[in-house]
């Protein structure tokens, strides 16, 4: 899922039952704040991450629950 919060940052999330690893695409240039919290809802990683416009953004999902991209401009 991806949404535009009010502020006009762009958020993407990505839920899975499990590790993976997986491309976010369709964000717009700029820097990105990363987490992840576990199934359970801990949180448990973080990491930012410099994004040039028209390309995919790399991620490892660590475990079940949720990763979350922020824009952080």
């Amino acid at each position: 899922m991806a949404f535009r919060r009010p502020d006009g940052r762009f958020v993407a999330v990505i839920s899975s039952t499990g590790a993976t690893r997986a491309e976010v695409t369709g964000l717009p240039g700029g820097n990105y704040a990363i987490t992840f919290a576990s199934a359970d809802g801990q949180p448990r990683e973080s990491s930012a991450a410099r994004l040039q416009a028209d390309t995919a953004l790399p991620v490892v999902i660590p475990a079940a629950g949720a990763l979350t991209v922020t824009a952080a401009d």
